[in-house]
């Protein structure tokens, strides 16, 4: 009799346990990816952002070769800054198509032009094609006895020897970002109206609204129009990304804080033409000082 071998063939395969921490790791690796890529992106919209500020600036530095002076905070009818720089960012034609003799809201191509120059990438869509994410830094006082660089009365043209820390210490402008509960830092907490006249009352105001209660109605804060001055602005009473307080309907003595939807803190443009990423928790004292001429 010849014995036959039987040969065993074990197949190999993998066990529950096994599919399961691969398919774990696999889940990791792709979360982190997507990290990756995430921050990738909002690297690169927050490097387009400050691109933009220093082109602005660009179009502020050759205004004041051009003038020997930067233009005024409130000029004909309203008209801002941004208006004025026009012919030196390639807007020359949306500028030619103003009427200054009209108010500033009664020019209907200008109202409804949407210049992708004052927009920052890192905030969200709005409808609003006049908006800018982009504003004047009004000083460290609501109070008309301030000295901002821009100065909104009118007949001022704040020149470069204005400016007695030299254009290196003054900033001109940060960014702005509409309110967006759970995302964006800084709500804008609706206050009743106070006549703010003289600092005591600046300091008053300011006071209330440290207090202010996360309760208190809020302002959806998404009409920074490009073409006007008197509400495309901040103050540098309160670092990046802290809170805002409407004064009831008084727009002009609004506490506005720069924000933007950058983690820790918002681009901001200096009198020299330099941007600077500037950390939400700068000293209080450094930034005030850095919003006076």
């Amino acid at each position: 009799m010849v014995k036959q071998n039987h040969r065993v063939h074990n197949e190999a395969g993998f066990t529950l346990l096994e599919v399961t921490v691969v398919l774990v790791i696999i889940g990791l690796l792709i979360g982190l990816l997507l990290v990756g890529i995430a921050a990738a992106r909002d690297s690169a919209r927050r490097m387009k952002c400050s691109t933009n500020l220093s082109q602005i600036g660009l179009g502020l530095s050759n205004y004041e070769a051009a003038f020997r002076m930067f233009p005024r905070g409130s000029g004909q009818q309203g008209h801002g800054p941004l208006v004025s720089i026009l012919p030196y960012i390639e807007q020359a034609a949306i500028y030619e198509s103003i009427d200054f003799g009209l108010d500033v809201h009664g020019n209907p191509i200008a109202i409804k032009t949407r210049i992708d120059l004052y927009r920052c990438p890192s905030t969200l869509a709005q409808e609003r094609n006049e908006r800018t994410d982009y504003v004047l830094n009004r000083g460290d006082t609501l109070a008309m006895l301030r000295k901002d660089p821009w100065f909104f009365e009118e007949r001022f043209f704040p020149r470069a020897e204005h400016f007695s820390k030299g254009l290196t210490g003054t900033c001109l402008m940060s960014e702005t970002c509409p309110r967006v509960d759970g995302i964006r830092k800084g709500s804008l907490q609706k206050l009743i109206k106070r006549n703010i006249i003289f600092q005591p009352d600046s300091i008053q105001f300011e006071s209330e609204c440290v207090a202010a209660s996360d309760d208190l109605p809020s302002h959806t804060d998404n009409g920074r129009f490009w073409f006007g001055a008197g509400t495309t602005n901040y103050f540098h009473i309160f670092p990046p990304n802290a809170r805002s307080c409407a004064n009831g309907g008084q727009i002009q003595f609004s506490l506005y804080t720069a924000t933007s939807m950058h983690s820790g803190g918002a681009n901001t443009l200096f009198a020299d033409g330099r941007v600077e990423f500037v950390a939400e928790n700068i000293s209080k004292d450094v930034w005030q000082k850095l919003g006076t001429r």
